[in-house]
């Protein structure tokens, strides 16, 4: 046998894992955005900006969230790019009650608070709103996250079959 040629095949299919997780880690970081729901965790939002002079809050001031979608956007018109498990907690880490304290656009992603007693009883300004969204890049069709989902098993079973194949070699 030529112990050469087994330490080059070695090394090579070494090299190759090395590669191959490494891109693994780059791959997953661009398929996660396009296969999942991103979550917006304790986005700040100041009252200050909704109250009026008598303390009460303007019901016409509308909070778009961070990561609310631009007009013309093609997540507007996608139902499963609706913003959903919107949680708004005040100062005191009461949580608001959706219609009753505040009214979401789930489709925009806007936020409307209303003048009640839960909003204005505050301690302070500061409300935390977490929410999921799509992103920029995210697939709006299921087959397309699948087959997405895919890549990293395929790639994984592609590095066990060159690591395989180093054994068969060696031995």
């Amino acid at each position: 046998m030529n112990k050469k040629g087994q330490l080059g095949t070695l090394v090579m299919i070494f090299i190759g894992v090395i590669v191959a997780i490494v891109l693994m880690g780059s791959v997953a970081n661009i398929i996660n955005p396009s296969t999942d729901l991103q979550t917006a965790s304790n986005e700040s939002v100041s009252l200050a900006n909704f109250r009026v002079t008598d303390g009460s809050i303007n019901t016409t001031y509308v909070h778009n969230l961070s990561n609310s979608y631009p007009a013309l956007d093609w997540r507007l018109s996608e139902s499963s790019c609706n913003f959903a498990s919107v949680v708004v907690l005040n100062q005191s880490n009461d949580t608001l009650t959706v219609t009753t304290d505040y009214v979401i656009n789930a489709t925009e992603g806007s936020i409307t608070f209303k003048d009640v007693k839960a909003v204005n009883d505050t301690s302070s300004n500061s409300t935390l709103i977490t929410y999921t969204y799509c992103d920029s890049g995210y697939n709006k069709d299921s087959s397309s996250r699948t087959i997405l989902s895919l890549i990293l098993i395929f790639a994984s079973l592609a590095i066990l079959a060159l690591v395989f194949r180093g054994v068969k070699t060696k031995f």
